[in-house]
């Protein structure tokens, strides 16, 4: 990376977690002269599964009587054990929480540099076209204040980018990173259960347009393995400690209501989020058909409308109402996606622009400073 980059690269991080700081700062409290840091209800459940194991009382929110799996992040929860270790004073142990998802997020703003400098060819770094995705994602409130408030989603963010990137690697670089790639979705799927849908999608697209690469061949069964192996031995292990093949937070989310009435309260959340992404999604269509690596882009477009379109069939979430507009947390992960491909979209655009109108090759970075500024605000 040239110099200018770095320094450029190290001051946006360098915000970004002074905004994660004070952001975790307002979210705490006192008591009694202690300072308390706290999360968000569900992770605060999750909390107490990880202290009561520590504590000994076993993977249970009660302590006592018969297991419930209340929790839908099995990966995440090993996070919040450690958090729990014994010595760890209980006013600052969300604060540990807290800090592994801002670390993540940080993690997230390097994959997408690394995304974008990969899909345009961007060598060193020294074209700043990167900037905006970059910045996005490091701002999106939704992302931030679920990540920052103890829920899983940057990890899910992060797993999602490492995925993707190796699948960009795999198909335009053959490079062999299967098997890494299969370890990133086998992780996803350890995270959330609905992950499988990330999972599935990913793994067809590169058995199919990578299907005539000798390394993929090779490692093939291996990278099933890999994927398969861990969901199942948690399933082993599920039925066995909780006596069920599902967690309760699937009875809870999706039984009990009529399917219908459960699809129309999706759609109705989801729209406020669907009003400022409709334009960008529809003029991605578009992009897919006229850049280099449409491949990849139409891989983000099917995760993004997939889990969309989830989101909506499981009812929205259950904290989102009419005057939160931004992505909620079956969505929010995949945004970075969504940014990346906003980028390019930009960049496309002007670079039509330009070889019909030479004279406006200077205005470049304006262009999509002032482009990202407003998809920020639409957004947020």
């Amino acid at each position: 990376l040239s110099p200018a980059t770095r320094l450029l690269l190290g001051i946006l991080l360098a915000l970004q977690v002074l905004y994660g700081i004070a952001f975790i700062a307002r979210t705490t409290f006192e008591i009694d002269g202690v300072r308390y840091f706290c999360l968000f209800d569900d992770a605060m459940i999750t909390m107490a599964y990880g202290k009561n194991f520590v504590d000994g009382f076993g993977l249970n929110w009660a302590k006592y009587g018969e297991p419930v799996e209340g929790y839908t992040h099995p990966l995440w929860l090993l996070v919040c054990m450690a958090s729990n270790l014994p010595g760890t004073p209980l006013h600052i142990r969300s604060l540990f929480v807290q800090l592994a998802s801002l670390l993540l997020l940080v993690a997230c703003a390097l994959l997408v540099f690394r995304i974008m400098l990969e899909l345009q060819e961007n060598r060193g770094g020294t074209d700043p076209s990167w900037v905006p995705a970059v910045v996005l994602t490091m701002t999106y409130y939704p992302l931030t204040m679920w990540s920052l408030q103890g829920m899983e989603s940057a990890l899910q963010a992060c797993l999602v980018l490492m995925a993707f990137r190796y699948v960009h690697q795999l198909l335009y670089k053959n490079r062999p990173v299967f098997l890494p790639l299969c370890v990133c979705l086998s992780l996803a799927l350890l995270t959330r259960m609905d992950m499988v849908l990330f999972v599935l999608w990913t793994l067809a697209f590169v058995l199919y347009e990578g299907r005539r690469l000798p390394a993929l061949r090779r490692d093939r069964a291996a990278g099933l393995l890999i994927i398969v192996l861990p969901s199942i031995a948690y399933l082993a292990f599920r039925i066995a400690y909780f006596h069920d093949v599902l967690p309760n937070t699937y009875y809870l989310k999706l039984t009990g209501v009529p399917l219908v009435v459960r699809v129309l309260r999706g759609w109705v959340v989801t729209l406020p989020f669907l009003y400022p992404v409709l334009i960008p999604l529809a003029a991605m269509a578009w992009l897919a058909s006229r850049h280099e690596k449409r491949k990849m882009i139409g891989l983000a477009l099917i995760l993004l409308l997939t889990y969309i379109a989830y989101s909506i069939y499981v009812g929205g979430d259950a904290w989102q109402d009419d005057y939160f507009y931004g992505a909620n947390r079956f969505v929010n992960f995949l945004m970075p996606l969504f940014f990346i491909l906003c980028n390019l979209l930009l960049v496309t655009l002007f670079n039509e622009a330009r070889a019909r109108w030479p004279g406006i090759a200077h205005g470049r970075n304006a262009f999509l400073g002032l482009s990202a500024a407003l998809l920020l605000l639409l957004c947020n």
